[in-house]
């Protein structure tokens, strides 16, 4: 049979932001939420009960507008300041803060309440929410204690704080580094310049040989899988990725792995090579153990049907499931598998 070297190139995506940050604080709340899960991006989400201890569950009335954990919401009617707490923080170290606001009309009220956000006892912003639309806001600071609390005030008496989702995130050493430990950087916009939008586009090239019939466009959340048909590689031979003219985002791979293809496959195991593999063996007699260093030893005989022998064996008292026992002449040997 020919063989062949075949070069395969898996490209798995389901890459998210800050998602490659081992052993760093990595948290998403889903405010008012009833379970855990994991959303379409593969984030994992926690509910709230371990973070605050005050507010009312509730669920939007704009459903299927958002995923799932913008669609849940805690809500604090009755207090003036309300706030969740986040432990083991390292202090002293940039962390990403965002709160998300929906909501959605979860009191069917149709009024929208505004109110005050703050972060470890520092004014963030003055929130606006709206009944179709979300709100985020985000802030980078380096806390000052081995905790975070994120609070919602009441800046008016008929208006109810609440709170859809909060995330943190601690980044790597050197990411959004300022000249003050104490500066906070305040997210105000983001612009992607020089690319209308985001595009990853690209050829699998091997030695120079386009191998993909069309642009491999990685889908977000999942994987692509490629591989170079037909061709023989040798020692010098050259694996590439190359943009296409319309990408504005540079390839990715996350594995290559080779094989070597054998053609042709037999049509199965002759029956001729395992003969009386069907036939059942019974011991109508119990067999007794006693330990030796890597023997056992029978003290009665069995009967074993469809052989017509009947020599002593050794024990099976010790093993809880026999297939078969194979029998044969001289001093009575025996082999067992179970």
């Amino acid at each position: 049979m020919a063989t062949y070297l075949v070069l395969l190139a898996c490209l798995c995506v389901g890459i998210q932001i800050f998602s490659g940050f081992a052993d760093k604080l990595f948290l998403s709340i889903d405010c008012g939420g009833t379970a855990n899960h994991t959303d379409r991006w593969g984030i994992d989400w926690v509910v709230d009960d371990g973070y605050i201890k005050t507010g009312e569950a509730a669920q939007v009335q704009n459903h299927g507008v958002y995923d799932s954990e913008i669609n849940s919401l805690r809500y604090f009617s009755s207090q003036k300041k309300s706030c969740y707490v986040i432990p083991g923080v390292a202090t002293g170290r940039k962390h990403m803060v965002r709160a998300s606001f929906f909501y959605g009309n979860y009191d069917r009220k149709s009024s929208s309440p505004s109110f005050g956000l703050q972060f470890d006892g520092n004014h963030w912003v003055d929130v606006v929410t709206s009944s179709s639309q979300s709100y985020y806001r985000e802030v980078i600071y380096a806390p000052k204690r081995n905790k975070i609390s994120i609070c919602v005030a009441r800046t008016s008496p008929d208006q109810i704080p609440f709170i859809s989702t909060l995330e943190i995130r601690e980044l790597e050493t050197g990411m959004y580094q300022t000249n003050g430990e104490e500066d906070v950087l305040l997210w105000t916009n983001r612009t992607a310049f020089g690319a209308k939008n985001f595009v990853r586009s690209f050829d699998f090239m091997v030695d120079g040989i386009k191998r993909n019939d069309d642009p491999i466009i990685p889908p977000y959340g999942t994987y692509v899988t490629d591989y170079n048909h037909g061709r023989d590689l040798t020692a010098g031979s050259k694996v590439s990725l190359v943009n296409t003219r319309d990408a504005s985002l540079p390839p990715i791979l996350n594995a290559m792995e080779l094989f070597q293809l054998k053609t042709g496959l037999a049509d199965g195991t002759s029956e001729n090579d395992a003969p009386r593999s069907d036939l059942m063996i019974e011991i109508r007699s119990k067999t007794q153990y006693r330990s030796r260093i890597g023997r056992f030893q029978c003290r009665e005989r069995a009967e074993i049907h469809g052989l017509g022998i009947r020599p002593p064996i050794r024990s099976l008292s010790q093993i809880s499931n026999l297939h078969t026992m194979l029998c044969y002449g001289g001093r009575s040997r025996a082999m067992l598998v179970d």
